[in-house]
């Protein structure tokens, strides 16, 4: 598949590098790896063990190519949903949420295990909350760094799977309001994780990538390959996107994960064009997606937040100046 011109000439760095997917390649990258509940459960609620699979086999491909790579999981929820005395079409309340979370996270985690005990590795379960991504709580990121660096650094075969802390804190189950902190699903929680590891790219599984509209419920969709937050011809409203809508059993939807690219691509002058955020469906996920995406083939769709030098510097005092200024 060939860009067209106006895409291919409007791709930061990071496209165009990282081709070959080696120990020896200096190029290797820090991942964070997010799969939302809807890719990652059936509809009975039980943990869909192709997918979680194929997301761990090609965690630990990465990591045995020198890759540092942090996967962020949903499904606790849905997969803890049939311990609670309610009715299957019910709709939870916050204190049933947190408590199918609480049930279901043991029943996650234990599928993290052992599709990685199959390689040989461990699973590490870290759990967050908004309180912990606030200012003045610099201690608990600071530990949570310095744990994740310590596995990168130290242990090879240790992959972490963080999720939100639903028992613990109460935000991260419904809709933020406006004065709530950081973030209300786990597409915010990988972007400010992201951010927190310095990371180089967040590669988003979910049930479809970017079109025009929801594709489940709009025939006439078109697919968005490509998105330059810094453009005005692949931006989002050039090419005519509505992200109104969320998946029947998730938090977020294709909204969060725009928010989700714009804030970890978005981050500071210095990383403008450096950073990828890459969403893919499951379906593409199922033939190696994730793979694909760090090695910059086309798959689903691919952020980013890029200008040239010379757009920034004629852009600088006008409205439209670089947004990671």
């Amino acid at each position: 598949m060939r860009w067209p011109f106006y895409l291919c000439a409007q791709r930061p760095p990071f496209f165009r590098k990282n081709r070959h997917m080696t120990k020896t390649n200096k190029q290797q990258k820090t991942i964070v790896l997010k799969i939302g509940t809807e890719s990652i459960t059936r509809p009975d609620g039980e943990i869909d063990n192709n997918v979680l699979c194929a997301l761990v086999d090609q965690a630990v491909a990465l990591r045995e190519a020198g890759h540092k790579v942090v996967i962020v999981s949903s499904g606790a929820v849905k997969a803890g949903r049939g311990a609670l005395p309610v009715p299957p079409e019910a709709k939870l309340k916050d204190v049933e949420k947190a408590v199918a979370a609480g049930v279901g996270q043991l029943t996650l985690m234990l599928e993290y295990r052992q599709a990685l005990a199959r390689h040989g590795y461990h699973a590490l379960q870290g759990l967050s909350e908004n309180v912990h991504f606030q200012n003045g709580m610099n201690e608990q990121r600071w530990n949570l760094q310095e744990a994740l660096s310590y596995c990168f650094d130290f242990c090879p075969k240790i992959i972490p799977i963080l999720n939100e802390n639903d028992l613990m804190s109460r935000v991260e189950l419904r809709e933020l309001r406006e004065g709530d902190p950081a973030f209300s699903d786990n597409d915010g929680l990988a972007a400010l994780i992201g951010n927190l590891i310095g990371a180089d790219a967040i590669i988003a599984v979910s049930a479809n990538s970017l079109y025009t509209a929801d594709p489940r419920s709009h025939a006439d969709a078109r697919h968005i390959p490509f998105v330059n937050f810094g453009s005005a011809v692949t931006g989002l409203a050039a090419q005519g996107v509505d992200t109104t809508g969320k998946t029947d059993n998730g938090s977020g939807g294709m909204e969060t994960k725009i928010d989700m690219a714009k804030t970890f691509l978005c981050a500071g002058e210095a990383l403008c064009g450096q950073r990828l955020v890459h969403v893919i469906s499951v379906a593409e996920l199922l033939t190696g997606g994730i793979l694909k995406a760090v090695v910059g083939k086309p798959v689903g769709t691919e952020f980013c937040c890029y200008r040239s030098q010379a757009q920034k510097s004629r852009l600088a005092a006008t409205p439209f100046a670089c947004a990671c200024g």
